[in-house]
């Protein structure tokens, strides 16, 4: 259970999937007080939850890069009848036509979410202070994505508490990104430990614009008005919830 606490910490790892055609990394979350390092953790899809490990396959960088090198002889080819451009985002009409489409499909907000203040019998109501959690407003598929996790951007270990990996977790300067003074509705999903069985959605890193992303992702379908609920790490759980359970 995630408790709102300026003394808290967040820590989570994922898996590596495909989602909508992006590339889907490994990453993980966490961040301790009071050194304010990350460690890896496990996370709701890792590779222990697998039937079959033979099915993951993690790439090395040489091999990735010796990928991107042969599917980019696919584009601008010659010998194709149509060569098609490779672009890494959509591209929008250069024109007022095109500001108009693009403001027409913003969406300031993520679409289908409640922040909710959580009450009784809630197992993080009552604890002192205003405790929340995100809920949907509509139904989701397994596989949908509720929306990005946001947040400041950072390198080495200098996230707040809020803070997940925003890259490889080996790599050398693996950047992060950290909600705790900027983000958005994903910063209020709570651990799913005492609430639910299973969490119902997990992190994932993706490649949007060249530039990597966290993406909140369902495990299985979601009902209306149902908790969205992320798994924190066992270190998280053993120091601030178990001491919470204790008040």
């Amino acid at each position: 259970m995630m408790i709102w606490r300026p003394s808290t910490a967040i820590a989570i790892m994922s898996a590596t999937i495909l989602v909508d055609g992006f590339s889907v990394n490994v990453f993980t979350t966490s961040v301790q007080q009071p050194r304010r390092q990350r460690t890896e953790l496990l996370g709701a899809n890792a590779a222990g939850h697998s039937d079959d490990k033979k099915l993951s396959k993690k790439l090395s960088k040489k091999e990735q890069e010796e990928l991107w090198e042969s599917n980019a002889l696919c584009f601008d080819n010659i010998d194709q009848a149509a060569p098609t451009k490779h672009i890494t985002s959509n591209t929008w009409p250069r024109s007022s036509r095109g500001r108009k489409l693009r403001k027409r499909a913003a969406r300031p907000w993520i679409h289908g979410v409640e922040i909710r203040e959580l009450q009784s019998p809630h197992p993080l109501a009552g604890l002192g202070q205003m405790q929340l959690g995100l809920f949907t407003a509509t139904s989701f598929q397994q596989c949908d994505i509720v929306g990005e996790y946001c947040g400041e951007v950072f390198d080495a270990d200098d996230g707040g508490e809020y803070a997940t990996y925003l890259e490889y977790r080996d790599e050398k300067y693996a950047l992060g990104v950290d909600a705790q003074h900027e983000g958005n509705e994903c910063r209020f999903i709570n651990h799913y430990q005492g609430i639910s069985d299973k969490p119902n959605v997990v992190m994932k890193i993706v490649y949007v614009e060249e530039l990597p992303r966290v993406m909140i992702v369902c495990i299985r379908d979601i009902n209306v008005g149902e908790e969205l609920l992320l798994q924190y790490s066992d270190e998280y759980v053993q120091e601030y919830i178990g001491q919470n359970n204790e008040l």
